[in-house]
């Protein structure tokens, strides 16, 4: 199944670095700003949704001047241009999804933007937000094999539901057995991987994997 990378329209500082991700066999999806920043870098989207309010005349005009697949719609709208991509991502049955240029702006569209995932869960993508210095990730009840990175210094977990149950932390510096997490708790916050691969564990609720490092 596609692969499917979006650009929305964040702040262009914390973007990742795009040479990362070239040998990577991804579908690029731009969302308003973003697409006017992919096809800067060279990069054609297969589709593109927006209402362009953040652009100008003259940037409109070169995007729409290049033919690329574009759904258009009004600034008065019941979703967001991010939710409307991640929509379309679901009806392709995508096997996983990476969201750039979704943090570092207003922090309601952040907040959202996370909570994106949840629904991208629901569908069975697996996805990410991705940045300069974050990658977030959303795992649902079960046992996850997490692989140590050098790029990332700390992992955190925080609960997107009330409650998450029973989690159990392994590999990491700092271990839990079978602790009942409440939404408000800092516990988990900023450790480290201690072994090669780390496992998280738990039985209910959803919990937010934050994977980061301090800005140089």
């Amino acid at each position: 199944m596609t692969k499917y990378a979006i650009l929305a329209g964040g702040p262009s500082h914390l973007h990742p670095s795009f040479d990362l991700l070239k040998n990577e066999s991804w579908q690029w999806i731009g969302v308003d700003r973003g697409t006017y920043r992919l096809l800067k870098k060279g990069i054609t989207p297969v589709k593109s949704f927006g209402d362009f309010d953040s652009i100008t005349t003259k940037e409109k005009e070169w995007i729409f001047n290049k033919e690329i697949n574009v759904d258009m719609f009004p600034s008065e709208k019941d979703k967001t241009d991010l939710e409307l991509a991640i929509d379309w991502v679901i009806e392709q049955n995508s096997s996983a999804c990476m969201v750039m240029g979704a943090t570092g702006g207003r922090l309601d569209h952040e907040l959202l933007n996370i909570q994106l995932l949840y629904k991208l869960s629901e569908h069975h993508v697996e996805a990410c937000l991705l940045d300069r210095y974050n990658r977030i990730s959303l795992l649902k009840p079960g046992v996850h094999s997490i692989i140590s990175e050098n790029s990332f210094q700390y992992v955190s977990f925080i609960p997107l539901t009330t409650e998450v149950k029973d989690l159990t932390l392994k590999g990491f510096k700092y271990k839990l057995d079978h602790t009942t997490i409440r939404v408000g708790s800092s516990r988990c916050i900023s450790n480290e991987y201690k072994d090669a691969v780390g496992e998280v564990r738990f039985t209910e609720g959803h919990l937010l994997m934050i994977q980061s490092k301090d800005p140089s």
